[in-house]
């Protein structure tokens, strides 16, 4: 903000013309002179506390009672000599929208009835980090669509091509690919006659070799049941489910088969 123009204070001639004596018309013409170069300072001073009125910088000069209108605060101050300091005088009103404000929960403190004393409890905040839905928590279920024969002396991937649910579409041609990566409770049960009351096993089956095995018994009509936790990579990682038959060749039915897993972790 500007400075206000100097206005210094007059010497007429007839302040100092002894008394009696007679004022020229030079004395005339020079305080004429005089009172009209005052009034124009005294205009400019007046031009300058005009610019000075309202500005967004605090003035420069700060002589006593000089008012000041701060517009970037929307604020009318004045100069008080005694603190140096400038004084608010009055505000407007003004509207302000709350955006992306923090709210901060107060904290109440105190004494309750029986002398016990209060802290206000904290607030917490729930965080979810995870929906739990049908694409980042896969699971499926299947089972076959007809009897299988099985052959002595070798492990065969079970068929299991009839669907019963497969929520991200990770079940395919007897296998299950999960596409998320975690931990898998799977299991498995097979079944069927053509007992031979030799030994068979039933195989979780982990990228083509051996994960879980576990027997199956095969006395009259034979089965077996297997239950996993298996870690999966979420992206080649597959299960199948596989039984080694001894002895005569067995053949499965459909009712007493199945394959399921679920993503847990």
């Amino acid at each position: 903000m500007p400075a206000i123009s100097a206005l210094t204070a007059p010497v007429f001639n007839w302040t100092t013309i002894v008394t009696g004596a007679l004022m020229t018309q030079a004395h005339i013409n020079a305080d004429w002179t005089l009172a009209t170069t005052k009034v124009t300072e005294l205009q400019s001073v007046v031009a300058d506390l005009e610019k000075c009125y309202a500005n967004a910088a605090a003035p420069t000069d700060k002589p006593a009672g000089k008012f000041w209108f701060d517009s970037a605060n929307l604020v009318m101050k004045y100069y008080e000599v005694a603190s140096g300091q400038l004084r608010t005088v009055a505000t407007l009103d003004k509207t302000e929208t709350l955006t992306n404000k923090t709210l901060t929960a107060p904290t109440i403190t105190g004494t309750v009835a029986g002398g016990a004393s209060y802290t206000s409890p904290i607030l917490i905040t729930p965080k979810i980090s995870g929906l739990i839905d049908a694409t980042t928590w896969p699971s499926f279920s299947a089972y076959p669509s007809g009897a299988q024969g099985l052959s002595s002396g070798l492990q065969t991937i079970v068929f299991m091509q009839t669907e019963e649910f497969d929520t991200n579409s990770n079940f395919a041609s007897s296998s299950f690919t999960p596409t998320v990566a975690g931990k898998y409770l799977c299991g498995a049960v097979v079944g069927g006659t053509g007992a031979n009351g030799t030994a068979s096993y039933i195989y979780i089956f982990k990228n083509g070799a051996p994960h879980k095995i576990a027997n199956m018994i095969v006395s009259g009509t034979w089965g077996g049941t297997i239950i996993s936790l298996v870690d999966m990579n979420g992206t080649t990682d597959y299960l199948q489910v596989v039984v080694a038959v001894s002895g005569t060749s067995l053949t499965t039915v459909a009712s007493l088969c199945s394959f399921w897993a679920t993503r847990v972790g």
